[in-house]
């Protein structure tokens, strides 16, 4: 389920904004089949400063932590990438219209393809009993902001500038070290301790009711007709009446 919106690491976001999923068709199949996101683990991720503080931070530590704090720094730095480990995220972009970056960016060869949904929909689709944050990424100078270090959220919610094309919105689950597996098998949800140094996988499905969620789905502008075709059909067999259609980047000039 989403959770409350009340948390300060995620400011409100109006139910009505549109985002967007660029996926590959081994993504869209795996949704349509497990009816269900996928949530990577931050460490996973390509930006290998998701969950990083910046040189601020470093400078501020001694006044925060105190007099320990040289002793308290290899067990602080070790219980933060720990969390790195514990942190799952699902992306979104947030835009009113398609983006030829992110088709460029993610699916050039053609056979891209984009779930349109809305910020209001995206929550209300959740109906795993999982916790799930969420809200837009703060993109900052690390060489000037602070991250705040009193919340396991806050490293996730910033980005460096240079992804300001991303205009991302990311739903966040922490796997709690005192949460593991329940009766049922689904993580998170109540069951035996797990250990700060336990292995965790590289990412869980958080289930979802996917006619809430999908509004409509693009094909990639380069696409042939037969895929749209092709995506048409799949997700008929799969009992959705989804309107699918060719990207509008596909349309030709007007002269």
């Amino acid at each position: 389920m989403f959770s409350n919106e009340d948390h300060p690491d995620f400011p409100k976001v109006p139910d009505e904004a549109v985002l967007w999923r660029y996926m590959d068709l081994s993504r869209f199949l795996s949704l349509l089949e497990d009816e269900a996101l996928h949530f990577a683990r931050s460490d996973y991720m390509s930006d290998r400063w998701e969950g990083a503080f910046g040189h601020v931070n470093i400078a501020e530590r001694p006044r925060l932590y105190g007099e320990h704090y040289s002793k308290m720094f290899p067990t602080l730095s070790v219980a933060f990438k720990n969390m790195k480990r514990r942190i799952y995220l699902n992306c979104w972009y947030e835009s009113g219209c398609e983006s030829a970056a992110m088709w460029g960016l993610y699916q050039a060869d053609g056979r891209g393809i984009a779930v349109r949904t809305t910020w209001g929909d995206l929550k209300a689709s959740i109906t795993s009993s999982l916790d799930i944050f969420g809200g837009r990424v703060k993109y900052v100078d690390y060489t000037t902001t602070f991250i705040p270090e009193n919340s396991m959220f806050a490293p996730f919610m910033h980005k460096r500038q240079s992804f300001t094309h991303e205009q991302e919105l990311r739903l966040v689950y922490w796997l709690d070290a005192n949460t593991g597996p329940n009766e049922t098998g689904e993580v998170g949800s109540g069951g035996d301790h797990i250990p700060w140094d336990a292995p965790t996988e590289f990412g869980h499905k958080v289930s979802v009711d996917l006619d809430r969620l999908v509004g409509s789905i693009y094909v990639a502008p380069e696409a042939p007709a037969w895929f749209a075709e092709l995506m048409s059909s799949l997700v008929k067999r799969y009992g959705h009446d989804w309107h699918v259609q060719h990207s509008d980047l596909s349309s030709d000039p007007v002269w």
